[in-house]
């Protein structure tokens, strides 16, 4: 770490819906040193980006870069050097990993592109400028950090809430989920183009909401792909056995807007989504009356749902986070598949 104590990461993986999680851990220090949960900051391929803060200098974060191997190998954890001020920001870096390296550095460590776009934000459709870091690589090499102010062309408020790679080396949005996405070469220096949303679910009113509670965006089996997650009120009547949820998606084949347009994949509402009784998981469900059913049936349609996450190997596989009740502290992984 930046304080010169030593730190040791362990990543357990499981498939979805089951949570995959990290444990980071200094063994010359005690556990209360940590200032706070180490966090994910962004991720590709075979590489993860964290960070880590001390107690007695929780402002000072310090960042590693870990590159799993898959069983085949030692994995490798690698400090990134002195980040800040650059890193100011959540969920503005994208780690770009290097093809010709495959990932690795000459000492054996990881090899990677770090990019990050901090965004500063108008309440007005006028122009706004974005920095752009770099860091060259992380694979034990002292190139210094760089940076390139980027001027935004289009006018608009934009607000990145997440960074994709968009499948080509160099390719990435700057994702603004309730407006559009800022696409960057970043390593050819091929500056902006901004493809907004469909126009409907343009909301220029989201201003400090938080956007991944109800929305996602990923590049999925070469679509851009997007989930939306609303309430919705069935009839006339405001009671909560009338809500449910509606979940769309929508995709469009390429980020340059001029090849096609954003189609509508699909639209599910929960309140037809019934829960079948082999399910093991079922009886975790509140139960529900179905067609004047003597035996209520599990729905989740007066779940409090959110965080949908779209599957990066399946369009049609949606993840999302559930709880019975706002007072309900366990959560659930629920899968939706059309």
């Amino acid at each position: 770490m930046s304080s010169g104590n030593a730190i040791r990461a362990t990543f357990c993986t499981a498939a979805p819906p089951l949570v995959s999680y990290m444990c980071v851990w200094c063994p010359d220090l005690p556990p209360t040193k940590l200032a706070m949960e180490p966090t994910v900051e962004a991720a590709e391929a075979e590489l993860v980006l964290f960070r880590v803060s001390l107690s007695g200098c929780p402002s000072r974060r310090s960042y590693f870069v870990y590159k799993a191997t898959g069983g085949e190998g030692r994995s490798s954890l690698r400090r990134v050097e002195d980040p800040d001020p650059y890193m100011l920001y959540r969920h503005s870096t994208a780690l770009l990993p290097r093809p010709r390296d495959v990932g690795v550095g000459e000492d054996g460590g990881p090899s990677a592109h770090t990019k990050t776009m901090t965004t500063a934000t108008s309440t007005s459709p006028h122009s706004i400028t974005l920095p752009c870091r770099m860091r060259a690589s992380t694979s034990g090499s002292t190139t210094p950090w760089t940076s390139s102010t980027v001027p935004l062309v289009t006018r608009c408020i934009h607000i990145t809430a997440k960074v994709i790679a968009l499948g080509e080396e160099g390719l990435v949005g700057f994702v603004d989920p309730w407006r559009g996405i800022l696409v960057c070469d970043l390593l050819r220096c091929k500056w902006e183009h901004y493809l907004p949303l469909p126009q409907h679910l343009i909301r220029l009113d989201k201003l400090r909401d938080e956007p991944l509670l109800s929305r996602d965006i990923a590049s999925v089996n070469g679509r851009l792909t997007l989930v939306d997650l609303n309430r919705s009120a069935a009839g006339t009547d405001s009671s909560s056995d009338c809500l449910s949820w509606d979940v769309s998606t929508w995709s469009i084949s390429s980020p340059w807007e001029e090849q096609d347009g954003w189609r509508k994949d699909y639209m599910i509402n929960t309140r037809g989504i019934i829960i079948d009784d082999e399910t093991a998981n079922a009886d975790l469900l509140p139960k529900v009356e179905n067609n004047g059913a003597t035996t209520p049936q599990p729905s989740i349609g007066s779940h409090f749902l959110a965080h949908p996450t779209l599957s990066l190997s399946d369009n049609r596989v949606v993840y999302l986070m559930g709880k019975a009740d706002s007072w309900d502290k366990s959560k659930k992984a629920l899968v939706l598949s059309t």
